[in-house]
C-alpha cells in the first residue's frame, strides 16, 4: 500500500518538472503546462496567455491582451497576431483599443471613392486651369466659363 503511494507520488512529482538539457530535473513555473510528463525545455508546452522567446528559454511571460497567446501545437499566437508577446498585428490587420488585431476590410465603397475623389480633383484643376486660360485671352471666355459654372 506505502508502495503505490509512494508511486503515484513520483508519478506526480515527474508531472511538475521537465528535463532542462543537461539531465537535471526542473520544476515548472507558472505558465508551463504540468500536465505532461516526459517534457524536455525544448519541448516543454505552455499554457494559453504564456509566451517564451524560443525553445531554450526558461523566462515565461503572461501575454498582455487576453487570449492572443494559444500555445496550441504550432500556433503561438492567434490569427492575425505575432511577435513578442504576440503583441503585434500581421499584415491586413490593425490593432483595437483592448490590443486585439482584426482584419482590415476593403469595402467597394473605399475602392470608389480612392478612384473617384483623385479624379474630381483633376477634373476641378483642370476647368480652373482652363478658366483661368480664357481669362487672359480675353473677357469673352470668361463670360462662358461663368454661365457653365453658374
Amino acid at each position: 500500500m506505502e508502495s503505490i503511494a509512494m508511486e503515484e507520488q513520483t508519478a506526480s512529482a515527474k508531472l511538475r518538472t521537465y528535463d532542462d538539457g543537461n539531465g537535471e530535473c526542473v520544476n515548472v513555473v507558472t505558465g508551463m503546462d504540468e500536465t505532461r510528463a516526459g517534457m524536455t525545455l525544448r519541448t516543454l508546452k505552455l499554457e494559453p496567455n504564456y509566451w517564451r522567446m524560443g525553445a531554450t528559454s526558461t523566462n515565461i511571460v503572461e501575454c498582455r491582451a487576453k487570449d492572443v497567446c494559444l500555445n496550441e501545437g504550432t500556433k503561438r499566437c492567434r490569427p492575425g497576431h505575432n511577435g513578442t508577446l504576440c503583441n503585434e498585428c500581421a499584415k491586413g490587420y490593425y490593432g483595437d483599443p483592448v490590443q486585439t488585431c482584426k482584419a482590415c476590410k476593403v469595402s467597394t465603397l473605399d475602392i470608389v471613392f480612392t478612384i473617384l475623389v483623385p479624379l474630381g480633383v483633376l477634373v476641378c484643376v483642370c476647368c480652373v486651369w482652363l478658366l483661368l486660360r480664357q481669362a487672359a485671352k480675353g473677357a469673352e471666355g470668361v463670360q462662358v466659363w461663368h454661365k457653365l459654372l453658374v
